[in-house]
């Protein structure tokens, strides 16, 4: 066998791409006061995002990630999808959030654990307030919820973002820092915390 230097730099160039696209996150500090330098773990790192429907209509959100969410131990880690949907004919616009923290084993948080809430942007209030989670799959972060609590749409757009608060001295502020997002540049939730 012959070696080619072109194709072995090709190979090369084309792992390492997928390893960047994989291994994309990073901490970007949303807040000031706490500067916590924070450790990124690849359940931080957004390997894919999908939404699917089930025969009952109910909606499966999942956020596939480069390692077991369940292991987070330290921080409140807080998944977040942003969907909005927008009626041509009544111009009725509805925007949601769905946000799933999860409290580190070890963090100083007074509650550990999975939960889910669902809030209304548009009317300022929770469709679902903070429910306990039991457990979360591995390698993803994946939730079925009734439509009724994002207004009955099934067509909508979404982003989604990864965010971690390092302690729970400041709750009534914006996490810490946005490690990860989809899609990957981080602009929009940038400009909706920063």
């Amino acid at each position: 066998m012959s070696y080619n230097p072109i194709e072995f730099w090709d190979r090369l160039l084309v792992l390492i791409i997928l390893k960047y696209l994989r291994n994309n996150n990073k901490a970007l500090s949303t807040y000031s006061i706490d500067k916590s330098l924070v450790l990124v773990h690849g359940f931080y790192d957004i390997v894919s995002t999908q939404i699917s429907k089930m025969y009952n209509n109910d909606l499966i959100f999942t956020i596939n990630l480069d390692d077991d969410p369940n292991r987070n131990k330290k921080y409140e880690s807080t998944y977040l999808w942003l969907i909005s949907h927008l009626d041509p004919l009544n111009d009725h616009n509805q925007v949601f959030t769905i946000i799933i923290p999860n409290f580190g084993s070890e963090s100083n948080f007074r509650i550990k654990g999975w939960y889910l809430a669902i809030y209304d942007n548009i009317n300022n209030k929770y469709s679902l307030p903070l429910s306990r989670i039991d457990k979360m799959t591995d390698n993803k972060v994946e939730i079925t919820i009734d439509p009724n609590f994002i207004g009955d749409i099934l067509d909508f757009n979404y982003t989604t973002a990864v965010m971690i608060r390092v302690n729970d001295t400041f709750l009534d502020k914006q996490p810490d820092y946005l490690i990860d997002s989809s899609p990957d540049d981080n602009t929009f939730w940038s400009k909706w915390f920063l």
